[in-house]
Formats: structure tokens, C-alpha cells, sequence
């Protein structure tokens, strides 16, 4: 893989809001995972399929934050939906 074939990240304004409630160190920790996940050649080598009404969503686990994502594998784009704690993410 080469840096043009790269996933690029991008956030929704729900996310940014609930991102903005964290702490900052949480922050940072969200912030390194997403880039982190960015640069596989499949983001879907980490996280989770999500069922039900979250069908074609993905989750990622960081600490007790959960970040729910769809992938566009036509535009290489991670969009991240929403980052809550795990008892309010679903």
C-alpha cells in the first residue's frame, strides 16, 4: 500500500460535539487510534461489525470510549458517526 491508497478520516458534526465533551486525554487516545486505523490497508482488520439497526456500521473499542464509523471503500474514507462511552453508544 502506498501513501495514495492511504483511508482518510472524517468526522461528522455529531462526532465533533461528542468529541469535544471528552476528556483530553481521551482525546488524544481517539485521535491516535483513528489515525492509527487509517494507515491499515483494511480498517476493518480492527473494530467490529455492527447488527440490527446498526447493520454496515463498524465499531472501534478505545478504553470505555466507543467509536462508531461507516466505511466508503470507493473513496478509501473512514466516517466517523459518533464517539460515546459504551453505555450510552448503543
Amino acid at each position: 500500500m502506498n501513501a495514495a491508497d492511504a483511508w482518510r478520516v472524517q468526522v461528522t458534526r455529531t462526532f465533533e460535539r461528542d468529541f469535544g465533551k471528552l476528556d483530553s486525554s481521551v482525546q488524544r487516545r481517539i485521535g491516535a487510534y483513528l489515525v492509527d486505523v487509517s494507515g491499515l490497508p483494511d480498517p476493518r482488520l480492527r473494530g467490529k461489525a455492527l447488527t440490527g439497526t446498526r447493520r454496515g456500521h463498524w465499531r472501534y473499542r478505545v478504553g470505555d470510549s466507543r467509536i462508531i464509523v461507516t466505511l466508503d471503500d470507493g473513496a478509501l474514507v473512514i466516517l466517523a458517526l459518533a464517539v460515546a462511552k459504551r453505555s450510552e453508544a448503543y
